[in-house]
């Protein structure tokens, strides 16, 4: 059986790194069966033969059945004892089952210990089926790869790997490291990295990402990034920080527990010292056997074990759908958040623009066609939108003299004629006067030679499930919704407009944008911000909860966000918050329940109405029931 001293107070030990151990183990279970077995003889003996020396045929087969389920509870309590831990729960089981001993109650005393073990072994394993659903996730770390060397192939560790290297996958293997397809089409299973089985194909130079599994033949890429900055590792640091991560409610049961234990054996010694003072028959058989029906209630087993379960259940119930919580903490102010702010490129809309509309006054394919091959030589968003849209216009005209203004615009020759094409300001600047007074979305204004021409129109295009998303939010009565952006105004208050958001502001800059949010938090407690950008880190970092869009993020975000959407689905923000919610529903039901069947049974045992068997349901019983109610949180849908 594996040594592992559980902490006093049967605090829940989360550590995804280590081997999983208990003090309990479902083996044990053939103990519990021949410990049931001699009960029920020695209860028959001391039942049915009446005769002087049937004590002495009882008791060697309880102590037999006894030790044999309550070893592992002597052996701890003795081991914390010796480290000087008295107030622990094994202490106390110790105590309440030898006193029963003590005052006769023989049956009832192994009955206790029986119903204790028993409990512990269902609950070790209800615990390490929550804790297995994440340790899945963390043996995603790959433990070797296959390099190729001058066309032969050896064994190493991912670890051991370099940028540049060529590694070959077969199908069924993970990539253990990032990379790009150096030739044809790949086809990879995406779910580990997005919490969704999505095959996806993946075309030369396209970067792919450790996790993802090959699916229909073997082929070789080029890794891109070492171990240490690969994208799982990131996600597995991220996963094994949350776990160590408490709510306060967690926080605030587990520095409560340290003095209640101590405050439960005074008051279990007061109960049999004070009666004496006022019970005019006191018997010290009857207020120890209430004492000790006191110890076995106030067991704080079902709060500290139950509640930590709870949020281990959300965390790992988020990193299977491609959530992750930066601990127990984030669950519960996710669950009451009351404003969503959000960035708008990247998060909002895909940051890639489409042309909406073409405004030229005369000469329309020619200027196309002359505006093709002058934005061919531009990497603007802009100049990518058209050289994607209007390939139909592509011809063989040369352009000369190239001169570009990166974020203005750009000019060259064509045919001897000047042609610039650029934003209203450059434009201006140049000379040229345009007629209309402002342009509500982002546009290219077209000159050739002398003549002003007119422009293009652009807009950036909203994610599909945008809007589905926001009134979703809604439905979970967040009434406030806002968009903080270093996008022209303008251009933020469309995107606002359309999405019917509550407040936009736009032209802001990083350290605006924390003065900005900070204003709505102020009148909003509970809020979020929802960003992907280095510029988006500092405000990440003073929100509420934090929320990194997590597949196209900068490190600088997902380090200072406390929430990674790893499938970069905005859909995920409305499921984290069911989850979060959830998950602190489950906390609470634990907790009251808890609290109300030990308090009415500690009241019934001190008033001498209810017995040991009535205590070992309100320790063993309740803990149970609120570890399988934590449990439910595993196949929560």
């Amino acid at each position: 059986m594996e040594e592992e001293v559980i902490s006093c107070n049967c605090d829940i030990d989360m550590n995804l790194t280590e081997p999983n151990s208990s003090a309990f183990h479902l083996r044990d279970f053939k103990y519990q069966l021949f410990s049931v077995t001699l009960l029920i003889i020695a209860s028959v003996i001391h039942s049915y033969l009446i005769v002087d020396y049937s004590l002495w045929i009882v008791l060697p087969l309880l102590g037999i059945s006894y030790i044999l389920v309550g070893f592992e509870v002597l052996k701890k309590a003795y081991l914390l004892l010796i480290k000087g831990d008295f107030f622990n729960e094994f202490m106390l089981m110790s105590i309440a089952t030898l006193g029963a001993f003590y005052i006769g109650e023989y049956i009832e005393g192994v009955f206790v210990m029986l119903f204790y073990s028993t409990g512990e072994i269902i609950q070790g394993n209800a615990v390490r089926s929550v804790r297995n659903s994440i340790k899945d996730l963390l043996e995603l770390q790959i433990k070797k790869a296959t390099r190729i060397i001058n066309g032969q192939q050896e064994e190493i560790k991912p670890e051991e790997a370099q940028a540049g290297d060529l590694i070959l996958v077969k199908p069924g293997e993970m990539l253990p490291l990032d990379g790009k397809v150096i030739e044809g089409d790949v086809q990879l299973n995406t779910a580990n990295i997005t919490g969704e089985s999505l095959v996806r194909v993946f075309k030369k130079e396209e970067m792919i990402l450790a996790g993802m599994v090959c699916i229909e033949k073997p082929f070789i890429y080029e890794v891109t990034a070492n171990w240490d900055h690969s994208h799982i590792n990131k996600i597995l640091h991220l996963v094994e920080d949350a776990s160590s991560k408490k709510a306060k409610t967690q926080r605030l049961i587990s520095r409560l527990s340290k003095k209640y234990t101590p405050i439960v054996f005074f008051l279990a010694v007061a109960m049999v010292v004070f009666p004496i003072f006022i019970d005019p028959d006191y018997s010290l058989d009857k207020w120890l056997y209430r004492s000790l029906v006191f110890l076995v209630i106030s067991c704080p087993c079902a709060f500290l074990i139950a509640i930590p379960l709870s949020y281990f259940g959300g965390i790992g119930l988020g990193a299977h759908k491609g959530i992750l919580f930066k601990g127990g903490e984030v669950i519960e102010k996710m669950a009451a958040l009351k404003a969503v702010v959000f960035d708008k490129t990247g998060t909002l809309t895909r940051g890639k623009f489409k042309i909406h509309s073409i405004d030229l006054i005369s000469d329309k394919e020619l200027i196309l066609s002359h505006l093709y091959a002058l934005e061919m030589h531009s990497t603007h968003p802009l100049a990518k939108a058209i050289y994607k849209e209007l390939n139909e216009y592509s011809s063989s005209i040369q352009v000369e003299n190239i001169i570009e203004s990166p974020g203005h615009g750009i000019e060259g020759l064509i045919n001897g004629e000047v042609f610039l094409a650029g934003n209203r300001d450059w434009i201006e600047s140049k000379g040229f006067i345009i007629d209309s007074q402002s342009d509500e979305l982002p546009s290219v204004h077209v000159v050739q030679g002398i003549s002003y021409k007119g422009k293009i129109s652009f807009k950036d295009q909203l994610k599909e499930n945008a809007k589905e998303v926001i009134n979703e939010l809604r439905s979970l009565n967040i009434n406030y919704l806002a968009m903080l952006s270093g996008d022209r105004q303008f251009v933020v208050e469309n995107v606002g407009k359309e999405l019917e958001l509550n407040k936009v502001i736009g032209e802001l800059l990083p350290e605006e944008k924390v003065d900005q949010f900070i204003a709505i938090r102020n009148n909003f407690p509970g809020a979020a911000f929802v960003g992907d950008g280095v510029n988006d880190a500092p405000v990440l970092a003073s929100a509420d909860v934090g929320i990194a869009m997590g597949a196209n993020s900068s490190d600088a975000a997902i380090q200072s966000a406390d929430l990674v959407l790893e499938n970069d689905n905005l859909a995920s923000i409305p499921i984290a918050i069911r989850i979060a919610q959830k998950t602190q529903k489950n906390v609470w039901q634990n907790l009251l329940f808890a609290i109300i069947v030990k308090v009415v049974v500690l009241v019934l045992g001190a008033l001498g109405i209810a017995g040991l068997w009535e205590a070992i349901f309100a320790d063993v019983g309740v803990a149970l029931i609120v570890v399988l109610n934590a449990y439910r949180l595993k196949n929560y849908n």
